[in-house]
């Protein structure tokens, strides 16, 4: 079964986005609460992915940061089946519907791999946040 991809703003999309990210990063990766909830949200564009009546993951894009993408989550139950790839994808279809060029993220050195497969490169060294080790990264789009 194709999982339902809802795109919408913080307001609409605010009570599923943020139970998916406290558990995943808040719960699972031990980040501050504090430091996971910002002031971006509100600015931001939000997707959840629904599957069978159950919200599996989000994430988001930041148009006024040249299309930064944050906070991609899936719950564990559903990694490494492709879902983390659809959210990807249709974050960067909206920068695209937004005439922008390329997408950036801050990609936690754990999951490298999975951007480098979806077209990104690293652009930094490794660097610390929320504890966590991260690097730099970026997509340009060739049509």
């Amino acid at each position: 079964m194709q999982p339902e991809i809802i795109i919408g703003d913080y307001q609409q999309l605010k009570t599923e986005c943020n139970l998916i990210r406290y558990r995943v990063f808040v719960i699972e990766q031990n980040v501050p609460e504090t430091l996971e909830l910002d002031d971006r949200d509100s600015i931001c564009i939000h997707l959840l992915l629904k599957l069978n009546n159950y919200y599996i993951g989000t994430g988001r894009i930041d148009l006024q940061q040249q299309g930064k993408i944050g906070r991609l989550a899936v719950l564990p139950s559903f990694r490494n089946k492709g879902y983390g790839q659809i959210i990807l994808h249709n974050l960067e279809l909206v920068a695209r519907e937004n005439q922008l060029n390329s997408v950036w993220l801050n990609a936690q050195k754990q999951s490298l791999n999975f951007y480098l497969k979806s077209g990104y490169n690293t652009i930094s060294d490794e660097f610390l946040e929320a504890n966590i080790p991260h690097l730099k990264m970026i997509k340009y789009f060739s049509d």
